[in-house]
Protein backbone atom coordinates (compact mmCIF):
# COMPACT_ATOMS: atom_id res chain seq x y z
CA UNK A 1 0.00 0.00 0.00
CA UNK A 2 2.75 2.73 0.72
CA UNK A 3 4.47 1.79 -2.87
CA UNK A 4 0.52 2.54 -4.36
CA UNK A 5 0.59 5.98 -2.14
CA UNK A 6 4.15 7.24 -3.09
CA UNK A 7 3.07 6.19 -7.11
CA UNK A 8 -0.25 8.53 -6.59
CA UNK A 9 2.15 11.31 -5.33
CA UNK A 10 4.16 11.31 -8.00
CA UNK A 11 0.90 11.40 -10.69
CA UNK A 12 -0.06 14.98 -9.03
CA UNK A 13 2.77 15.94 -8.64
CA UNK A 14 3.40 15.72 -12.38
CA UNK A 15 -0.23 16.88 -13.34
CA UNK A 16 0.91 19.83 -10.74
CA UNK A 17 4.28 20.60 -12.66
CA UNK A 18 2.82 20.14 -15.98
CA UNK A 19 -0.11 21.99 -15.11
CA UNK A 20 2.02 25.11 -13.98
CA UNK A 21 4.31 24.77 -17.00
CA UNK A 22 1.22 25.34 -19.21
CA UNK A 23 0.15 28.29 -17.58
CA UNK A 24 3.52 29.95 -17.63
CA UNK A 25 3.31 29.52 -21.07
CA UNK A 26 -0.31 30.93 -21.24
CA UNK A 27 1.11 33.94 -19.41
CA UNK A 28 3.69 34.26 -21.19
CA UNK A 29 2.34 34.44 -24.60
CA UNK A 30 -0.47 37.02 -22.89
CA UNK A 31 2.51 38.96 -21.97
CA UNK A 32 4.09 39.10 -25.27
CA UNK A 33 0.41 40.05 -26.97
CA UNK A 34 0.05 42.91 -24.20
CA UNK A 35 3.80 44.03 -24.94
CA UNK A 36 2.81 44.00 -29.03
CA UNK A 37 -0.09 46.74 -28.14
CA UNK A 38 2.13 48.64 -25.77
CA UNK A 39 4.58 49.58 -27.95
CA UNK A 40 8.09 47.26 -28.07
CA UNK A 41 10.27 47.48 -31.06
CA UNK A 42 13.43 48.90 -32.47
CA UNK A 43 14.63 52.65 -33.87
CA UNK A 44 17.11 52.22 -36.65
CA UNK A 45 18.79 54.72 -38.61
CA UNK A 46 21.71 55.94 -40.27
CA UNK A 47 23.91 58.34 -39.00
CA UNK A 48 26.20 61.19 -40.62
CA UNK A 49 28.85 61.27 -38.70
CA UNK A 50 30.01 58.85 -36.16
CA UNK A 51 33.38 57.89 -33.79
CA UNK A 52 33.85 55.73 -31.51
CA UNK A 53 36.91 54.85 -28.97
CA UNK A 54 37.59 51.44 -27.90
CA UNK A 55 40.32 50.25 -24.53
CA UNK A 56 42.16 48.61 -28.00
CA UNK A 57 41.81 51.73 -29.61
CA UNK A 58 42.33 54.63 -27.18
CA UNK A 59 44.18 56.67 -29.71
CA UNK A 60 42.58 55.46 -33.10
CA UNK A 61 38.84 56.74 -34.14
CA UNK A 62 36.43 53.86 -35.39
CA UNK A 63 34.07 54.86 -37.62
CA UNK A 64 30.36 53.46 -37.30
CA UNK A 65 27.11 54.11 -39.45
CA UNK A 66 24.28 52.82 -37.96
CA UNK A 67 22.27 53.23 -34.79
CA UNK A 68 19.88 50.28 -33.69
CA UNK A 69 17.77 51.09 -30.32
CA UNK A 70 15.95 48.01 -28.91
CA UNK A 71 13.31 48.27 -26.29
CA UNK A 72 12.06 44.79 -25.47
CA UNK A 73 11.27 45.67 -21.60
CA UNK A 74 9.74 48.76 -20.70
CA UNK A 75 12.52 50.77 -19.53
CA UNK A 76 15.16 48.39 -20.55
CA UNK A 77 17.09 49.66 -23.97
CA UNK A 78 20.07 48.78 -25.69
CA UNK A 79 21.97 51.32 -27.90
CA UNK A 80 23.91 49.46 -31.07
CA UNK A 81 26.40 51.50 -33.04
CA UNK A 82 27.01 49.18 -36.21
CA UNK A 83 31.35 50.37 -36.54
CA UNK A 84 31.72 50.70 -40.72
CA UNK A 85 32.24 47.58 -42.61
CA UNK A 86 29.95 46.00 -40.77
CA UNK A 87 32.92 43.86 -38.98
CA UNK A 88 31.46 44.46 -35.28
CA UNK A 89 29.12 45.75 -33.68
CA UNK A 90 29.50 48.01 -29.79
CA UNK A 91 25.86 47.40 -28.07
CA UNK A 92 25.60 50.04 -24.77
CA UNK A 93 22.27 48.24 -22.24
CA UNK A 94 20.78 49.82 -18.99
CA UNK A 95 17.72 51.70 -17.79
CA UNK A 96 16.00 54.67 -18.75
CA UNK A 97 16.76 57.51 -16.09
CA UNK A 98 14.11 59.40 -14.13
CA UNK A 99 12.45 61.85 -16.91
CA UNK A 100 13.22 59.82 -19.63
CA UNK A 101 10.09 58.43 -21.17
CA UNK A 102 10.33 54.86 -23.39
CA UNK A 103 9.75 55.01 -26.80
CA UNK A 104 6.67 55.49 -28.77
CA UNK A 105 6.37 52.19 -30.91
CA UNK A 106 3.71 51.69 -33.35
CA UNK A 107 2.25 47.98 -33.70
CA UNK A 108 4.56 47.04 -36.14
CA UNK A 109 7.22 47.33 -33.83
CA UNK A 110 9.26 50.43 -35.24
CA UNK A 111 9.84 53.24 -32.74
CA UNK A 112 10.66 56.71 -32.70
CA UNK A 113 12.80 58.13 -29.15
CA UNK A 114 11.09 60.61 -27.34
CA UNK A 115 13.86 63.19 -27.41
CA UNK A 116 15.87 64.03 -24.86
CA UNK A 117 16.26 59.74 -24.08
CA UNK A 118 18.95 59.66 -20.81
CA UNK A 119 19.81 55.92 -20.07
CA UNK A 120 22.35 54.48 -17.49
CA UNK A 121 24.26 52.00 -19.13
CA UNK A 122 25.43 48.94 -17.06
CA UNK A 123 26.13 46.65 -19.50
CA UNK A 124 28.45 46.75 -22.67
CA UNK A 125 29.03 44.29 -25.48
CA UNK A 126 30.67 43.73 -29.08
CA UNK A 127 30.43 41.10 -31.35
CA UNK A 128 32.66 40.35 -34.58
CA UNK A 129 31.02 39.44 -37.44
CA UNK A 130 31.77 37.86 -41.15
CA UNK A 131 30.71 39.72 -44.44
CA UNK A 132 27.29 38.26 -44.38
CA UNK A 133 26.64 39.97 -40.96
CA UNK A 134 26.45 36.34 -38.76
CA UNK A 135 28.28 36.35 -35.44
CA UNK A 136 32.31 34.89 -35.22
CA UNK A 137 31.89 33.76 -31.81
CA UNK A 138 30.18 34.66 -28.40
CA UNK A 139 30.23 38.70 -27.91
CA UNK A 140 32.41 40.28 -25.34
CA UNK A 141 30.65 41.22 -22.05
CA UNK A 142 31.63 43.58 -19.55
CA UNK A 143 30.24 44.66 -16.29
CA UNK A 144 30.43 49.20 -16.77
CA UNK A 145 28.91 52.10 -15.39
CA UNK A 146 28.11 55.11 -18.07
CA UNK A 147 25.19 56.68 -19.41
CA UNK A 148 23.96 56.98 -23.39
CA UNK A 149 22.27 60.82 -24.26
CA UNK A 150 20.10 60.96 -27.07
CA UNK A 151 18.69 64.11 -28.56
CA UNK A 152 17.69 65.15 -31.81
CA UNK A 153 20.60 65.28 -33.76
CA UNK A 154 22.92 63.95 -32.02
CA UNK A 155 23.92 60.48 -29.54
CA UNK A 156 26.72 60.11 -27.01
CA UNK A 157 26.85 57.05 -25.21
CA UNK A 158 30.31 56.45 -22.63
CA UNK A 159 31.24 53.75 -20.29
CA UNK A 160 34.03 53.16 -17.77
CA UNK A 161 35.48 49.55 -16.51
CA UNK A 162 36.20 48.42 -13.28
CA UNK A 163 39.75 49.12 -14.68
CA UNK A 164 41.21 52.02 -16.57
CA UNK A 165 38.64 50.44 -19.80
CA UNK A 166 37.19 53.25 -21.78
CA UNK A 167 34.07 53.14 -24.42
CA UNK A 168 32.62 56.38 -26.05
CA UNK A 169 30.68 56.47 -28.95
CA UNK A 170 29.44 59.48 -30.78
CA UNK A 171 26.98 59.80 -33.86
CA UNK A 172 25.09 62.50 -35.35
CA UNK A 173 21.87 62.40 -36.93
CA UNK A 174 21.87 65.76 -39.32
CA UNK A 175 24.19 66.47 -41.39
CA UNK A 176 25.23 69.86 -39.38
CA UNK A 177 28.27 71.93 -38.07
CA UNK A 178 30.42 68.95 -35.94
CA UNK A 179 32.48 69.27 -32.79
CA UNK A 180 35.46 66.74 -32.89
CA UNK A 181 35.08 63.59 -30.55
CA UNK A 182 36.95 64.21 -27.11
CA UNK A 183 38.20 61.06 -25.18
CA UNK A 184 36.74 60.55 -22.16
CA UNK A 185 38.34 61.61 -18.45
Amino acid sequence: MPLHCTEHRSRTGLRLLGGAAVAWLAVGLIASSKAQDQGFGRFSTKLVRCSVLTPGNARNLRNCGRLRIDQNVEGLLSVRFGLVGGAEDLVFAGMLKEGSSPMACSGDGRCTPRFPLELGVNALASSLMDSRGLALGLPRSHVVRGSCRIEVVRIRCEASGDGAERWLAEGFFLATALPALKEPR
